[in-house]
């Protein structure tokens, strides 16, 4: 069973298998329905596990076991919200959406930095009754930066990826063809229209058409199989779009992007960047 996501104009519209969100409950929507739980569960744990048994920041000496164990399930499960919320809005805000994934996961994690170093302070002061307010800029850039490296580890496919797809000789597929059609009997009715790009986010690719835009919980590659027959190019790990929305490529500040028809701005990546330009030829 695949479970559909229709958004529409920044808001989120009923779908099969979901609920209403509502206008005003979009950003918290966005921010809470795409939760990879195992992987999320995973790194909590495993977290935990190290930062009990280490005991990190004076916690070994100053705290027994028990004590350790619900100062840093507390502690995680505080800084862990606000980060979630961070780095999710960070990855799905149009004002970021031209940069990389590593740098919207470093936003997110600074922007949950002030929130999260409040809850240390907050859980020290509980378990162990320390004053530490005049460190708080200090543990914000500790917050910062170890929700950074959990970020990366919950976040990023660290899987190997496939090298870039040959699009030379492709032809153009009408859009009553197979491969269409098996894409886009994952979208809504409303939403089915001319494919314009495909984008991964967590474990959800977001269907761009000329009638709407989608989240389909599938796996990218899965996706790109399915429209295996349309003239489009891969342009980034992350990024698919039909050759003919593309309307340039362009670079901005070292980095290689394209401009869509739909005036939307997807990146380029090295890996992609030459097989792109010379089809754009």
């Amino acid at each position: 069973m695949r479970i559909r996501i229709a958004v529409d104009a920044n808001f989120v519209r009923p779908a099969p298998h979901t609920r209403d969100c509502g206008v005003f409950e979009f950003t918290m929507c966005e921010i809470f329905q795409h939760i990879g739980w195992v992987r999320k569960v995973a790194v909590f744990f495993g977290a935990l596990a190290i930062l009990v048994l280490v005991g990190p920041f004076g916690t070994y000496s100053d705290l027994v076991l028990t004590q350790r164990l619900s100062f840093w399930t507390v502690t995680l499960s505080g800084v862990g919200l606000f980060m979630h919320v961070g780095m999710r809005a960070a990855m799905t805000a149009k004002i970021t959406a031209g940069i990389s994934q590593y740098l919207q996961i470093a936003i997110g994690s600074a922007l949950a930095a002030i929130p999260g170093a409040s809850v240390v302070v907050f859980v020290d002061n509980v378990f162990r009754g320390l004053r530490a307010e005049d460190a708080f800029v200090f543990i914000a850039i500790q917050v910062s930066v170890i929700g950074l490296v959990i970020g990366l580890v919950e976040y990023v496919d660290w899987h190997p990826h496939e090298s870039p797809i040959e699009t030379s000789g492709i032809a153009a597929v009408e859009p009553d063809s197979e491969h269409q059609v098996r894409l886009m009997d994952h979208l809504s009715p409303a939403n089915r229209g001319d494919f314009i790009s495909l984008s991964m986010q967590d474990h959800y690719v977001k269907v761009i058409t000329s009638n709407g835009a989608e989240l389909v919980l599938l796996r990218f590659a899965d996706a790109l199989d399915e429209v295996s027959g349309v003239d489009g190019l891969r342009l980034h790990r992350s990024h698919w779009a039909v050759r003919r929305h593309i309307q340039r490529s362009e670079r901005k500040r070292g980095r290689q992007q394209a401009i869509l028809s739909d005036g939307r701005v997807l990146p380029i990546s090295a890996t992609y960047a030459d097989a792109v330009e010379q089809s754009l030829r």
